[in-house]
């Protein structure tokens, strides 16, 4: 399925000197540099339907050709022991990622990073339903028969960002931070059904030779929702004790909170005729869908150990 890549792999002392001269010559003389980029190009075979599970996370379903691009920097500095670093890579693609970090060994450490992610539903769906993904999807009878709607291609992406920090205080006490962020937005395979009558819905008719009393809706489900987490720990070591106590979170917030479809009077029936839905089924499959709530939850726990003796050790937690 995939056509040879040709990449251009510029690493080594080459990259190394260029580097150096563009910082200046004073850091040659206290610091090291690593550095590599690739480059290249990627084709593909066949149409974005041939490649529909090949591409479901990788990003290399809907063009025949694709940009590829990853880099790689590192610097230490041997006289403060702090190295620095930044790399990158799909760059090209709806994966890409890129993370930086910064640190002094023994000290503290700081580092960021940003990723995206992209999944396509391989089932490419021919319907007549309009707004498909929106929060008011809308119903419609095909005349011509199935087949002969329109194409809708449903994906969720995720874009995410992360930073994080770390600090010792002394060879025995470590604090630690990160927080972390990602937006979700897109539409997945969701839908709607019901079959009357029920004991929910019993003022519903059954199904008739001139009435539908049950119907079976694709409606997508909308997604537009943000997933942040935070979390925050401190360590301690010291002779036969070792402590760890910290807190996480988690917060959830969906911008989408209820799917509202919009049904004609009459439907499709088993056999592909335009039947109208029996009393009371309209009403039913036009009422709101809740879709996922906000959410929180907090996370505290402390942990350790104590060296009773050589080969033995007592441990315990606690977390709430």
């Amino acid at each position: 399925m995939e056509k040879p890549v040709r990449k251009i792999d510029l690493r080594g002392a080459a990259l190394a000197l260029a580097v150096l001269a563009a910082v200046g010559p004073a850091l040659a003389q206290d610091s090291e540099v690593e550095a590599s980029v690739s480059v290249g190009v990627a084709g593909l075979t066949g149409d974005a339907a041939d490649r529909a599970w090949f591409g479901q996370y990788n990003g290399l379903r809907d063009r025949d050709a694709y940009g590829l691009l990853d880099f790689d920097y590192r610097r230490f500095i041997g006289a403060s022991g702090t190295s620095t670093g930044f790399a990158g890579s799909n760059l090209g693609l709806d994966t890409r990622e890129l993370i930086f970090w910064w640190k002094r060994q023994g000290d503290w450490k700081i580092s960021a990073d940003y990723g995206e992610l992209v999944r396509r539903e391989p089932y490419s769906i021919n319907t007549g339903l309009l707004g498909g993904g929106s929060t008011t999807p809308q119903a419609v009878h095909l005349g011509n028969g199935p087949g002969s709607g329109s194409a809708l291609d449903l994906e969720t992406r995720r874009k995410g960002v992360g930073l994080a920090f770390a600090k010792f205080f002394g060879p025995a006490l470590e604090f630690e931070v990160s927080l972390k962020s990602e937006n979700k937005d897109g539409a997945r395979l969701f839908g709607i059904g019901m079959t009357c009558p029920s004991p929910t819905a019993p003022g519903c008719g059954p199904t008739t030779g001139a009435n539908a009393g049950w119907a079976v809706l694709l409606l997508p489900e909308p997604i537009n929702s943000n997933h942040s987490q935070v979390e925050a720990r401190l360590n301690y070591a010291a002779g036969k004790l070792g402590l760890t106590g910290g807190y996480y979170g988690s917060f959830y917030n969906n911008s989408t909170g209820a799917l509202r479809p919009v049904v004609p009077g009459s439907l499709n029936g088993s056999l592909g005729n335009l039947l109208p839905l029996s009393t009371g089924l309209q009403g039913i499959l036009n009422q709101p869908v809740a879709l996922p709530p906000d959410n929180a939850a907090h996370h505290f726990d402390i942990a350790g150990n104590y060296a009773l003796t050589p080969t033995m050790r007592a441990n315990f937690k606690l977390a709430y």
